[in-house]
This record gives C-alpha cells, structure tokens and sequence, in this order.
C-alpha cells in the first residue's frame, strides 16, 4: 500500500512514463544525450561567475539565439550580422603635405590619399582638413571616377574644418580617394583626415 503519494492521478512507473505537469525539484548530473529539449516558458540558470549557463555545441545553424551580452572566441568566416549591436569597423585615411617649415608653392596638387583594400564598401562619415595658417588652402575630396565627397571643396583651418558632405558618401572596394589641394603659398602644412565605417 502507498501512504506517501502526492499530486493526483494514476501511479507511473520506471519505464516511459507520462507525467502531467508535475512539480520537479533541481536535478543534478542530468544529460539529455538525444531528444528535443521543449520549453513554453523561460529556462532560467543560476551559476557562478565565470561559469558558461548554456552551452551550444552545434556543426548546423542555430537560430534564434538571443543574450545580453556574448563573448566569443570563435574562428569566424563569412559574414557576421548583429542584430541590436554596432558591427561597423571605424577607420581613418590620413594625408599630409609640407614639412612644416616651407611654404608650400600656391599652385594645385592632387595626391592619392587612400585605396580601399578591405573588400567591402566604405562609409565616408567625416572629412577635416588642417592648415597652419588660417588663409584660403582648400581641399576637396574625389573618387577615382572623379565625383566629390564634398559639396565643395572645405578651406584648411587650425581646427580641422570640417566639410560638408555630398551625395556621395561610399567608397566601393578597389577604389580610391584622390585630393584636390589648393594651396595659398603661405602654408607650411596641409593635412587632410576621412573618416568611415565598414
């Protein structure tokens, strides 16, 4: 005779048995080696710190995944999307002219000022021009099509002027920027900062 039961309903053995909604207590060394693992509500784990609360071993897509922060150390190919993060990479091209003790001549100068390399197309974000004298050295920035980054070219500052975007603000894979420098002969140093994101 059983005197200990509780809860309701027919008895259950060792073998497949079929519980409804039953009350469980924490389980310790539990594996569940095959199988689908369902849950309708919230799993939640309580560990400590340092200690993984789930772990994911998978050779095929997982979806849906979701964590408020994820630390990886995973060997990454192809692309990574992030939904709700920044994945965008920030870079800078950087081109100066003049060594600082000579004016440079007043004529018009166009140097390369940077290829895109990374194999994914640039964002141009800001473009700054530095002059050490604040005189009428401008500078305009292009692709290798020719087409203006700026709505006009900016006049070099002490405080890196900033220019004003055109409708064009990427930069494909493979092509590069190119500088339209006109300087002022007073001048001793020109440089020029675009910034983007990949």
């Amino acid at each position: 005779m059983i005197t200990n039961e509780t809860g309701t309903g027919l008895l259950v053995f060792a073998t497949s048995p079929t519980l409804t909604t039953p009350v469980l207590g924490a389980a310790t060394a539990t594996s569940l080696a095959t199988g689908t693992l369902s849950a309708t509500g919230q799993i939640t784990s309580t560990v400590s710190v340092g200690t993984p609360p789930f772990v994911v071993t998978s050779t095929t897509a997982v979806a849906n995944l979701k964590s408020s922060t994820v630390t990886t150390n995973a060997n990454l190919t192809g692309a990574v999307t992030s939904v709700g993060n920044t994945t965008a990479l920030s870079r800078s091209c950087q081109a100066g002219m003049g060594d600082g003790v000579t004016a440079l001549t007043a004529a018009t100068y166009t140097p390369l000022l940077c290829y895109n390399g990374f194999g994914s197309t640039m964002t141009v974000t800001n473009i700054r021009c530095f002059s050490d004298n604040n005189g009428s050295t401008t500078v305009d920035v292009k692709n290798a099509a020719g087409t203006s980054l700026l709505t006009g070219a900016v006049t070099c500052t002490t405080s890196f002027a900033t220019g004003t975007a055109s409708g064009t603000t990427t930069l494909a894979s493979a092509d590069w920027l190119k500088l339209v420098v006109v300087a002022d002969g007073v001048s001793k140093n020109v440089h020029v900062v675009v910034t983007g994101s990949y």
